[in-house]
């Protein structure tokens, strides 16, 4: 299985981006990468966790390099020096490849599935911190690590005169989603907003920063599709 997807990241109909193999080093790195995690992590969820909407093992790392790609950028602080050793740059690299699994490979399953896939993954690489889970952490530029989501949540009041229906609290949950689909929406990649009725889809693409023209009609009839299934 690694290897097919190793020969698909290397392809042309992947599209996969030029810093997974800018040079010899890097393209050994990223393959550590996919070795270290990847495999372990989809034939481990395959087998102990569920996926409400099942996602394919192939899409599942197409979102990943789709995610990395539009992450994993100097202004994130991956910049690979050329003088000094590159310890740090292919520490911060990991990081933000390993957010990047979480929010793609992993993002899928259900809570339970989640907490198992949480334990797993610290078990393969104790980088994390102990409190929380792994979906709890985003990766820090400034300081190259991890940090809380709740430290981007915003300080909120509300708006004088506003009606109660058009308040929009920031949570975790909204800062978190937001600050996902912003990233790939901002790097022209393609994203589809699914959910059950009532699980925030419009406000999501509300409270992001692009402007988002979608059919709402066509919206409407795909959030209903669960509900005859």
């Amino acid at each position: 299985m690694l290897l097919t997807f190793l020969l698909q990241l290397n392809s042309t109909q992947f599209n996969s981006p030029r810093r997974f193999a800018d040079s010899t080093e890097d393209a050994d790195f990223h393959k550590q990468m996919f070795e270290k995690y990847v495999h372990k992590i989809l034939t481990y969820k395959e087998i102990n966790c569920t996926e409400p909407v099942p996602v394919s093992d192939f899409n599942a790392v197409k979102s990943l390099i789709d995610l990395y790609d539009a992450l994993a950028t100097e202004a994130n602080g991956v910049i690979k020096p050329e003088t000094e050793s590159p310890a740090k740059f292919y520490a911060l690299s990991e990081k933000w490849f390993v957010f990047s699994m979480i929010w793609s490979i992993m993002a899928a399953v259900d809570e339970e599935g989640r907490r198992t896939l949480d334990q797993y993954l610290r078990e393969i690489e104790a980088q994390f911190p102990p409190m929380q889970t792994v979906y709890d952490f985003f990766v820090d530029p400034k300081k190259g690590d991890f940090e809380l989501w709740e430290s981007k949540i915003p300080t909120w009041r509300p708006r004088k005169g506003a009606a109660f229906h058009s308040l929009i609290v920031p949570t975790t949950d909204t800062v978190r989603n937001s600050y996902i689909l912003t990233t790939l929406v901002n790097a022209n990649k393609q994203v589809l907003v699914t959910g059950l009725t009532g699980t925030g889809k419009t406000i999501l693409c509300q409270v992001s920063n692009n402007p988002f023209n979608f059919n709402k009609t066509l919206h409407n009839k795909l959030t209903q599709i669960p509900n005859y299934v």
